[in-house]
C-alpha cells in the first residue's frame, strides 16, 4: 500500500504544491499601477481582469494567456497521474469493457477514463473560482453531475438507452431553464429572429440532448472521440480568448487539458477508454459552449458588442464544429427508423464502423474525421461574410454529399464482406467434400476410396 501511494498520490501532491505557488505569483496591475496577492489561496487567480501589459499572436492580453495554459497543464497533469491508479482499480476489480461484435478491441479495458477528466474538470475550475467568470456554472456543473452518475451507472452496469436519454434531457433542461443557456434567436434562418421564451426553451433542451448523445454514440474507436472534443474545445477556447470571455475560454481550455492527458492513455491500442461518464459529460459541455457562440451579448471588443460578431455567421460555425457526431446520429438515427428498427438498437452503421470496414486502422480514422470536423469548420468561416442561409445550405449540400459517400462505402464494403464469405464457404465445401463409393454411401478417408477404386 505504501509503494503505490508514493508511485501514484506523492507526485499528485508534488505536482498541485508547485501549481499553487505558480498560482499565488505577484501580479500587476495596470491600471492603478500598484502590485497586490491574491487573498485567497484556492482561488488565486480570482482577480482575472488584471493583465500584464503585452500581447500573444492571439490578441488575448498576455496575462489571460498564462492563466488558460496554467488551467489547461494543471488538468493535464490530474487526469495523467490520476488514470494509473484508476487501471490499477479497474483491473484488480475486473470493472471492465468486454470485446464484442461491434467492438475492435481485443482484450477488457476499463472504461473510466471519463472519472479521471471529469475530477479534473471540476477540481481545476473550482481553484481557479470559474463561478465570478462563467455565469450560473453552479447549474452548468449540477447538470453535468447528473450526466456523471448516468454514465458512471452505465459503465458499471448497464442501463436501457431511453434511461441515459431521459437523464440527457433532464440536465439540459435544468442548464436552459435555471441558467438561461438556450438560443433565443435564430438570426435569419429560415427567416426565423426571435423566438418565443418557451420555444427557445424547447429547442436548445432538444438540442442539448441530441448533440450529448451524438458525442455519447461517436465514441466507437480508440482516441475518436477525444480528438474530437479536443479539437472542438480548443477551438472554442481561442475564439472565447480572442473575444476576451475570460470565463468561456477557461472553461474550454481546462476541458482541452483534460481530455489531452486522457488521451495518453487512450491512443490505439487504447489502456482505457472514457466510458459513457467521459463522453456525455463532454458532449455536453461542448454543446453548452457552443450555445454560448451563438448567444452571448454582454461582452464588447473594441467597443463593438460582441452579439455583432456571434450573430448570422456564428450560429452556422457553432453547428459546423459539432457536426461529425451530430449528422452521424441523425444519419444512423433516420436509416434505423425506415429499417423500422428502435433509433437505439445497436449495429455497425456508424461513420467510424464504415471506414473502419473499408481497411482504415484506428488512427487513419481519427485523422480523417478530425480533418473533415476542421474543414467544415474553414468552409463556414470562409463563407461567414455571406448570408447566413446561403452558408448553411453550402454545408447542407457538403454534409448530403458525405452522406452520399457513406452510402457508397457501406455498400462496397457489404459487397466485398459477401464475395469474401462466399469464397470460404466454397473453399471450406471442397476441403469438407466427401467421396461417394459405389452403393451411394460416404467414404471418409483417402484409403477407403482408393480400396473402393482398385476393387
Amino acid at each position: 500500500m505504501n509503494k503505490r501511494f508514493s508511485c501514484y498520490f506523492l507526485p499528485i501532491l508534488k505536482y498541485l504544491t508547485i501549481i499553487f505557488s505558480i498560482c499565488s505569483y505577484k501580479l500587476k496591475d495596470p491600471n492603478k499601477n500598484v502590485n497586490y496577492y491574491n487573498h485567497l489561496l484556492f482561488c488565486p487567480l480570482k482577480n482575472m481582469n488584471t493583465h500584464l501589459l503585452f500581447t500573444n499572436i492571439f490578441n488575448v492580453p498576455l496575462g489571460d494567456s498564462f492563466v488558460y495554459l496554467l488551467a489547461m497543464l494543471c488538468a493535464f497533469m490530474i487526469v495523467v497521474y490520476a488514470i494509473p491508479g484508476i487501471l490499477l482499480v479497474a483491473l484488480k476489480k475486473r470493472l471492465v469493457d468486454k470485446p464484442d461484435f461491434r467492438k475492435k478491441h481485443k482484450k477488457v479495458t476499463p472504461s473510466f477514463g471519463g472519472l479521471a477528466m471529469y475530477s479534473a474538470i471540476i477540481f481545476v475550475t473550482s481553484v481557479f473560482d470559474l463561478d465570478n467568470f462563467f455565469p450560473h456554472w453552479n447549474f452548468v456543473v449540477a447538470g453535468s453531475f447528473l450526466l456523471f452518475v448516468t454514465g458512471l451507472k452505465d459503465d458499471v452496469v448497464a442501463i436501457s438507452p431511453k434511461s441515459k436519454f431521459a437523464a440527457q434531457f433532464i440536465a439540459s433542461f435544468l442548464v436552459v431553464y435555471f441558467a438561461g443557456i438556450r438560443i433565443g434567436n435564430l438570426h435569419g434562418f429560415l427567416g426565423i429572429h426571435d423566438l418565443p421564451n418557451w420555444l427557445s426553451i424547447i429547442l436548445t433542451t432538444i438540442g442539448i440532448t441530441f448533440v450529448t448523445n451524438a458525442y455519447n454514440l461517436i465514441d466507437g474507436v480508440d482516441g475518436l472521440c477525444g480528438s474530437l472534443c479536443l479539437t472542438d474545445t480548443l477551438l472554442l477556447g481561442v475564439y472565447f480568448g480572442y473575444m476576451g470571455d475570460q470565463g468561456y475560454a477557461l472553461a474550454s481550455f481546462t476541458i482541452s487539458g483534460a481530455i489531452l492527458g486522457f488521451l495518453k492513455y487512450n491512443k490505439n491500442p487504447a489502456r482505457i477508454f472514457m466510458g459513457d461518464t467521459g463522453s456525455l459529460i463532454l458532449g455536453f459541455l461542448i454543446c453548452i459552449l457552443s450555445v454560448a457562440i451563438v448567444e452571448e451579448t454582454n461582452l464588447h471588443r473594441n467597443g463593438t458588442p460582441l452579439s455583432y460578431y456571434a450573430g448570422k455567421e456564428h450560429l452556422a460555425l457553432a453547428l459546423a464544429m459539432v457536426m461529425v457526431p451530430v449528422f452521424d446520429t441523425f444519419r444512423v438515427f433516420t436509416t434505423r427508423i425506415i429499417h423500422k428498427t428502435s433509433p437505439f438498437k445497436p449495429d455497425r452503421r456508424h461513420i467510424h464502423h464504415i471506414l473502419g470496414d473499408s481497411g482504415m486502422n484506428a488512427n487513419q480514422i481519427c485523422i480523417t474525421l478530425v480533418l473533415t470536423s476542421l474543414f467544415f469548420v474553414f468552409v463556414t468561416v470562409v463563407f461567414s461574410m455571406m448570408d447566413m442561409n446561403a452558408t448553411l445550405i453550402i454545408l447542407f449540400q457538403l454534409f448530403m454529399a458525405v452522406g452520399l459517400l457513406l452510402v457508397a462505402l457501406r455498400k462496397r464494403n457489404m459487397y466485398f464482406l459477401k464475395l469474401k464469405d462466399k469464397a470460404e464457404t466454397t473453399t471450406y465445401e471442397k476441403n469438407n467434400a466427401l467421396t461417394l463409393n459405389e452403393n451411394g454411401s460416404p467414404m471418409h478417408s483417402a484409403s477407403e476410396a482408393h480400396t473402393s477404386h482398385q476393387n
